[in-house]
């Protein structure tokens, strides 16, 4: 079983603060990580949190950014240690120094630091946790701004009955989120569950090897790959990165490779591979490969797969004796009819209309709209009713010129 992502980490070389805030420049040298997994369908998500490892004599170090949409509050109830924390909006963090035994460590963090945390004994059966253990020494930052939150956790080895990983040691792991109402997402491969033991990935330290430093994977969910990847540290090395990718062959039964391409990596973070749907399948998988002079520092595969979509592409007024808006879309999904709906700006419905086989462009008659600002939204309807997507754009009418 390939355990990935495959990750090298390496040694800290600045001051770090445990306050929440991952711009202190001993978070430079960092290995940084993104490529979050629905667990729901074990596949490529939206949310894509970002995540960064470093270690010194004594310490692991864990930073988490999530981005928050706009208005969301977090959800952060539980206060007292082993409450039931995984419940809020959380970071979940397994680790598992001693990969030859079943034990693992799981620790949880919500954003107001209050941690659930217990000792795995099993081997993806529930049963025979201690979760009386309590980690000893560990430190937590939160900060929550805007549109992220920020998650900084300095994780004692001494606490984890290891002494600092020498050069070469392999550790299993996963760093996963909690988004309550929305979803559960997993930096490894997991589906149904954060620990499986099987799917967990691989921390490699090491004080001489480049870090991998990936800041995107592109829209995969729209069929967009942009892989934003650099390193740090490893100087006077040769770092390459080997990208494949793959679609699904009924026939054989795997995955096949329709494109392959190699690229050189800098210290400067930058895209190595863009593609779209001429390029990038509907479903698939990404695989990426990166060696440091011939000896490998990382290795994922991302299987993603197109969501449903539905969008408004543009809007236009053609003039005559009765205008009408032509309602340009995009749609990859076979609803039972589409609803078009016009609304003013205090949100009133003032024309409605339903089509079954809609064409391209949508046409409105609007010549009884008086001259305003207009929000118009398209549906996709199932055919017991349910919406199962929707776009909406803004439109503006305009008095027709004196004749």
């Amino acid at each position: 079983t390939e355990h990935l992502p495959y990750v090298v980490v390496g040694r800290r070389k600045g001051e770090i603060h445990i306050d929440g805030s991952l711009k202190e420049k001993g978070w430079g040298n960092s290995v940084l990580l993104t490529g979050f997994m629905n667990i729901r369908r074990g596949l490529y998500s939206r949310f894509q949190p970002s995540v960064y490892l470093l270690y010194d004599e004594k310490f692991l170090y864990i930073g988490v950014e999530s981005p928050l949409e706009e208005g969301k509050e977090l959800v952060s109830n539980a206060e007292n240690r082993d409450s039931p924390v995984w419940r809020d909006d959380c970071v979940e963090i397994y680790l598992d120094p001693t990969p030859q035994t079943i034990d693992a460590y799981q620790i949880v963090i919500n954003s107001k630091g209050t941690i659930f945390d217990e000792i795995l004994n099993r081997n993806n059966e529930k049963g025979n946790d201690d979760v009386t253990w309590n980690i000893e020494g560990i430190e937590v930052g939160n900060r929550v701004e805007e549109n992220r939150w920020t998650l900084e956790v300095k994780i004692p080895f001494s606490s984890l009955g290891v002494k600092s990983p020498e050069e070469g040691r392999e550790w299993l792991f996963n760093v996963c989120r909690t988004v309550p109402g929305w979803g559960n997402f997993s930096l490894c491969n997991v589906k149904g569950a954060y620990y499986q033991r099987e799917h967990l990935g691989t921390l490699l330290f090491s004080s001489n090897l480049p870090q991998v430093r990936i800041s995107s994977w592109g829209e995969l969910y729209n069929q967009k790959a942009d892989l934003l990847f650099g390193y740090r540290g490893g100087e006077n090395r040769k770092v390459e990165a080997i990208v494949e990718v793959k679609k699904w062959d009924h026939m054989s039964g795997r995955f096949v490779v329709i494109r392959s391409s190699k690229v050189s990596l800098t210290q400067k973070v930058k895209t190595i591979f863009m593609g779209g749907k001429e390029v990038i399948p509907t479903t698939g998988r990404i695989e990426v490969t990166v060696k440091s002079d011939g000896e490998k520092i990382y290795q994922q595969w991302l299987p993603y797969e197109k969501i449903a979509s539905l969008e408004i592409t543009r809007l236009m007024i053609t003039g005559g004796r009765r205008e009408k808006l032509n309602i340009f879309f995009q749609q990859n999904i076979k609803p039972f009819k589409n609803r078009i709906t016009i609304m003013d700006k205090e949100g009133t419905t003032v024309i409605s209309s339903e089509v079954k086989i809609p064409r391209n462009p949508l046409l409105l008659d609007i010549s009884e709209l008086t001259p305003g600002e207009y929000k118009v939204r398209l549906e996709a309807i199932d055919g017991e009713g349910k919406i199962l997507q929707s776009d909406q754009k803004e439109c503006t009418v305009f008095s027709s010129p004196p004749t």
